[in-house]
């Protein structure tokens, strides 16, 4: 049995928070986060999730255009052991739910 610690990517996002909380991590046009604010809005995001039901293994199911936000979202998942189904408006909606069968996702979520 291996003694090293076990590495994911949730871990790497708090390794930067400690060593670099104030360095820009996400950046799209004018919305810039820290790893800090990245993480800190990830944590929020997990914890209203959570309130909502969601838990390990869930599928979340949000439709939202690319963007910094969408790494928010992942991360706060991530951090819930659940799964993000992302998917993006300029596909087409008809393009979009049929790949999302309603049995198989727990939550489903719209960020404008």
């Amino acid at each position: 049995m291996s003694s090293e610690p076990e590495i994911t990517v949730t871990a790497i996002l708090d390794y930067f928070v400690r060593t670099s909380g104030d360095t820009i991590a996400l950046k799209s046009g004018d919305k810039a986060y820290t790893f800090s604010e990245w993480d800190q809005q990830a944590t929020g995001l997990a914890e209203s999730l959570s309130e909502t039901g969601v838990g390990p293994g869930d599928r979340v199911a949000i439709l939202a255009y690319t963007g910094v936000e969408q790494f928010i979202v992942l991360f706060a998942t991530m951090k819930l052991g659940a799964l993000l189904l992302a998917r993006n408006p300029p596909l087409g909606i008809e393009l979009m739910y049929p790949r999302v069968p309603s049995p198989d996702v727990a939550h489903q979520f719209t960020f404008r």
